[in-house]
């Protein structure tokens, strides 16, 4: 995935484009394009500002939504009164274009939304439970979920299960919507690097984004630079709470965390021989490049490194590398999900290796070395929050 092409923006495209207000990014579809290559977007929701703007190509991501609804379809539909996804089912494709939403759960307000595919996310519901299946079960009672067995289906789709553990003085069975019933969760052990799931992202963060991919071990994280062969600068510009999402198993580290990725292939904190490392074979061992520690080693840290063209590797910084003389332990200089600036020794595209480095080039021996974009942000009289690494005798 790294350093793939762009493909071009048609008019009626959907996008994410950056609104010069406020700098956020915002879901919009391309009006129309002028003699300079610039192009007008008109936004999904102008929350009292203009409905278009023109936005240059650089402030332009495409934004694939799906297109094609039909009544009876489960979906996530954003509510007009706070922004916030619900489910709900489709009951009626409008004239307009837009498609009526029922809401599953209209808590005292309207019963429906007409909302248009921008504001629209399908969701998939396993409905193929078999009598005599184990699942986990939301109880009416109290919204818990709870081991069940499925007993029998019945004809408006629902699930009669029999509760493991009934509350006290409840019935032992219930009718149950496939809405609220989820396979058993999955045991850490049988999670392994390189299984395929299919996600639900949880909660956004800074670093990147929690997603229930269904295991005991509770949820997963998948790193920004693991989210999209593109530049991932603010989380929420690529995914939302809610959103179902493909996810490959990166790694299984120590306590039982979980690391995922988006980019099929990029499964493993090291280097894969199939890394495409053309552009950092050419890129100037002056050069300084943001990256993210993948994992830890007893001699150094594997690193993802990100190229400005958006080109994406994985490297390894060996600790005599690392630009402040001996270190006993590397875990005690970096940790994962740190986000550093590196230089990049070697490439060698034949092997998927990449080496490494922290260090300022000839004779320095400075972290932050001169000439880094870091080092240049740095004037005199800036004062910095700092952590003591290690006591000299001097």
């Amino acid at each position: 995935p790294g350093g793939q092409a762009r493909r071009p923006f048609q008019v009626g495209d959907t996008v994410k484009a950056k609104s010069a207000d406020d700098g956020r990014w915002y879901p919009g579809t391309v009006d129309a394009a002028d003699s300079s290559g610039a192009l007008s977007v008109r936004w999904a929701d102008p929350d009292g500002g203009p409905e278009v703007e023109v936005v240059a190509l650089p402030d332009l991501r495409h934004f694939d939504v799906h297109r094609e609804y039909t009544v009876g379809d489960d979906v996530l539909a954003v509510d007009p009164g706070d922004g916030e996804l619900y489910p709900g089912v489709v009951t009626r494709a409008n004239p307009d274009g837009t498609f009526r939403v029922a809401w599953d759960d209209p808590d005292g307000g309207d019963e429906t939304v007409d909302a248009d595919i921008l504001h629209l996310r399908r969701v998939t519901v396993f409905k193929d439970y078999a009598p005599g299946g184990r699942v986990q079960a939301e109880h009416p009672s109290d919204g818990e979920m709870r081991m069940a067995t499925v007993v029998s289906q019945s004809e408006d789709g629902t699930f009669t299960v029999r509760w493991d553990e009934p509350p006290e003085g409840g019935p032992e069975e219930h009718a149950v919507s496939p809405k609220a019933m989820k396979q058993p969760l999955v045991p850490l052990d049988k999670v392994q690097a390189g299984q395929h799931y299919r996600g639900t992202v949880q909660r956004l963060m800074p670093f990147g984004a929690f997603v229930d991919i269904g295991c005991e071990a509770g949820d997963a994280v998948v790193h920004k630079s693991r989210i999209s062969s593109l530049q991932v600068d603010d989380v929420r510009d690529f995914l939302q709470v809610g959103q179902e999402v493909d996810v490959w198993v990166a790694s299984v580290r120590a306590g039982g965390r979980i690391a995922l990725t988006m980019l099929h292939g990029r499964v493993g904190d090291g280097p894969s021989r199939n890394q495409d490392l053309t552009q950092f074979a050419a890129a100037s061992p002056d050069d300084w490049h943001f990256g993210t520690v993948s994992r830890m080693m007893p001699f150094g840290a594997f690193v993802d490194v990100r190229l400005p063209s958006g080109a994406i590797a994985n490297g390894f910084l060996h600790v005599s590398n690392f630009g402040m003389g001996f270190v006993e332990k590397p875990s005690d200089v970096l940790k994962p999900d740190q986000e550093i600036q590196v230089r990049v020794l070697s490439a060698d595209a034949a092997t998927g290796r990449m080496a490494l480095s922290m260090a300022g080039g000839a004779g320095s021996a400075q972290h932050v070395a001169r000439g880094s974009p870091l080092a240049r942000s740095l004037k005199p009289g800036l004062w910095l929050d700092g952590k003591v690494a290690r006591i000299m005798p001097y």
